[in-house]
């Protein structure tokens, strides 16, 4: 099946849609004024080297800023949930690993406001996990519905 560019959505589904995706954009944002800040709490977190921290803090803010947009606007919807769904699985896996070692570290979650890696920061992006992954199959079930109504 061929994903439409854009996708007819119900006022929920769009209002989950903007709490997902402006997520993602207010988490890129200051990842994207401030990429060095952004780099540094890469590089707390421990895990991977300083050249693939450099590639992550240029790129990653930019893939939250547009996947956000298209969660929002409607533009590629389920590619950009399923973006962010992949995103929301890595961060809960980093930040559990994290906790797990032991490390301190800032989350650079939300730039300087995200604060220091807590269990409510794996508790909170498992329920974006949650929700983008609802909406993922909510779409899907609507689409399948309309395909075979036609």
């Amino acid at each position: 099946m061929a994903e439409n560019i854009t996708v007819k959505r119900d006022t929920f589904q769009i209002i989950l849609s903007v709490i997902v995706g402006g997520i993602l954009i207010y988490a890129a944002i200051p990842k994207i004024i401030a990429p060095n800040a952004f780099y540094l709490d890469i590089l707390g977190y421990n895990i991977i080297g300083t050249l693939f921290s450099k590639i992550v803090a240029i790129s990653l803010p930019w893939v939250e800023l547009l996947s956000g947009t298209g969660i929002i606007i409607g533009v590629w919807y389920l590619s950009s949930l399923r973006i962010a769904q992949w995103l929301y699985s890595v961060f809960v896996v980093l930040l559990i690993i994290t906790l797990i070692r032991g490390i301190s570290t800032d989350c650079g979650c939300f730039g300087s406001a995200g604060g220091q890696v807590t269990w409510w920061h794996v508790i909170g992006d498992l329920v974006l996990l949650l929700v983008t992954t609802f909406l993922i199959s909510w779409t899907r079930f609507a689409s399948q519905a309309a395909e075979t109504s036609e």
